[in-house]
């Protein structure tokens, strides 16, 4: 969301930048337009989307002119006058198109199911907390040194679940290294014997020819290619579907393993989600142009190759586009290599760190939790009952969010 008044700034058009190669798609709110006149409302949509355009490398982009503040005022009221004004629902019908697409269900669903993981274990938590308030103080400090105890053991299925991980990456690096090297072999002569037939079939004289050939490696890089690049991003993001879920089971297990010392020691009931987030494997990829390479011919030679009898100077432009093939078929081997290793590093690593923080969240809330009741049950009698009250209440309220949580998942998961 950008301000109307003050304009877009540089620290946000470099978080933009920054953060545009990580996501797919992007909504872009002008809001407080409700403040301006309607010529200075279209001077300022004019200027923030040519700067974002400029930013992103586009042409053009969606931008929605939308008021904060009338939206508020419209839906709290409820005033259906203030809420047209405010555009919010123009915006509103398009972002819900988008989350009910297939990707969009995919990453709702997604963001439920973390949304969830985060409150059952809050409410697990809280849960700890009661129980350790209700019981003999005397027996607290043991349990809690008894779950420090069991805890660095656990711990120890973290570190083992991370060289699994790091041993089923390398593997399936490997696959890729030999697809590329299969892919490589196989077009290379393809697309040789093609160019050799597209210039036997040519007349025309070096200059018209060159352009000729160079649209046709261009053109043939790209289908070889695309086709290629379609098959192998589903078998690796099946592979590495396989690989981040066996982590993740891993993982899981860790975290109930906490969770059920923790309770065993304290007789807390408790029913883990396990992690439901599936790691994404997004990205583009982008051709060089190969029309846009300077000549491997000398520029003496340029210069001379048009008074060169035709069947010298065909030849000429013929070998260099034979070389300009291979080196483009190289080259873009070389990126489809970089491509790929940059993209499951950047998602491997968050889809890791974000189960590695979940495992520290746990921990902690469960020692938090201990810590926080073991300090409240030397408070007096008024002071512990008004303490537990208010947590049934914090699980209540969590019961209640967990509920329609569990609602809107069904019905996105309904939702055809």
């Amino acid at each position: 969301m950008i301000s109307a008044d003050p304009p877009i700034g540089a620290a946000e058009l470099a978080y933009l930048k920054h953060l545009r190669p990580y996501v797919e798609k992007l909504f872009f709110l002008l809001n407080k337009t409700d403040l301006l006149t309607e010529s200075d409302q279209r001077e300022a949509l004019e200027f923030t989307r040519g700067t974002l355009c400029d930013v992103l490398g586009v042409s053009s982009i969606r931008l929605y002119p939308i008021s904060a503040r009338l939206a508020l005022e419209g839906k709290t009221r409820p005033d259906p006058s203030k809420l047209s004004q405010s555009r919010i629902p123009e915006f509103e019908k398009d972002l819900e198109a988008f989350l009910m697409d297939e990707k969009g269900r995919v990453l709702l669903l997604s963001t439920i199911g973390r949304a969830a993981q985060m409150i059952d274990q809050e409410r697990f938590t809280l849960s700890l907390q009661e129980t350790v308030l209700n019981a003999p103080l005397g027996a607290l400090p043991e349990k809690q040194a008894a779950f420090k105890r069991q805890k660095e053991s656990i711990l120890k299925r973290q570190a083992a679940a991370h060289h699994l991980l790091q041993g089923e990456i390398h593997q399936l690096l490997s696959i890729l290294e030999q697809d590329l090297a299969d892919f490589k072999w196989g077009p290379a002569q393809r697309l040789s014997a093609q160019l050799t037939e597209t210039f036997e079939a040519s007349s025309e004289k070096a200059g018209a020819l060159r352009r000729l050939l160079y649209d046709h490696i261009q053109e043939s890089i790209q289908n070889a290619f695309n086709a290629w690049l379609a098959t192998e991003e589903k078998k690796i993001s099946k592979d590495a579907a396989r690989i981040t879920q066996l982590f993740a089971d891993r993982i899981n297990s860790v975290v109930e393993r906490l969770m059920e010392v923790s309770a065993g020691q304290f007789g807390v009931r408790f029913e883990p989600l396990g992690w439901t987030d599936a790691m994404t494997f997004q990205g583009g990829f982008y051709y060089y142009d190969v029309r846009l390479e300077p000549s491997f011919l000398k520029p003496l030679v340029q210069l001379l190759i048009d008074r060169l009898p035709s069947r010298f100077s065909r030849r000429l432009v013929f070998q260099e586009a034979q070389r300009a093939l291979n080196d483009q078929i190289d080259r873009h081997c070389g990126r489809v290599r970089a491509d790929f290793l940059q993209r499951l590093k950047r998602e491997i690593d968050g889809f890791q760190a974000a189960l590695d923080r979940w495992v520290d969240q746990t921990a902690q809330g469960i020692e938090q939790a201990m810590a926080i009741a073991l300090d409240q049950k030397t408070r007096t009698e008024a002071r512990l009952t008004a303490q537990i009250r208010g947590l049934r209440e914090k699980m209540e309220t969590l019961e209640e969010i967990l509920s329609r949580l569990r609602e809107f998942r069904r019905e996105a998961s309904h939702n055809d």
